[in-house]
């Protein structure tokens, strides 16, 4: 009996931790953009298409597996002071992480979409897609946009209500 209280007490602390590791929080454009912001990796916020011929790769995954990995051309427009101006036209990676058996969502090729996009030093763009979609927002709205825009500006940077 001894024993199985600290195996009981250590089982319920992992799956408690599993549990919240999987709730997600609504997903915000602007939360995004201050992770980003305060991120110690630079970031390139784009508003653009990704377009990539990837089918349906989520299905079937099992705890365990290694993240989706998968080239795409993302264009669009980059974030600067002005807000969505400068083009961006860049080969990137998209990296399709996995909690357990919730993986990210691949968006539909073509799709408009608003991504944080991470640069390295040597150049190379990712997408680090995550199940709660964290870093790629599919077919944005004009006030998510918008919001994103005031944030970079120093306007008023709040989440959606």
């Amino acid at each position: 009996m001894i024993r199985t209280i600290p195996l009981a007490l250590t089982l319920l602390a992992t799956l408690s931790t599993q549990a919240q590791a999987l709730s997600c929080m609504v997903p915000d454009t602007v939360r995004s953009y201050q992770r980003a912001a305060e991120a110690e990796e630079s970031y390139v916020v784009v508003n653009g298409v990704l377009d990539h011929k990837v089918g349906a790769v989520t299905l079937g995954r099992k705890d365990g597996d290694p993240p989706i990995e998968f080239e795409a051309d993302l264009s669009g427009n980059y974030l600067n002071q002005e807000g969505f101006i400068e083009p961006f036209a860049q080969r990137v990676t998209v990296v399709l992480n996995c909690v357990s058996a919730w993986c990210a969502t691949l968006p539909p090729a073509g799709e408009e979409v608003l991504a944080y996009v991470r640069q390295t030093d040597e150049g190379d763009f990712f997408i680090d897609a995550q199940p709660c979609t964290t870093n790629l927002f599919v077919t944005p709205t004009r006030d998510d946009v918008l919001r994103v825009v005031a944030c970079h500006k120093g306007e008023r940077c709040e989440e959606a209500t």
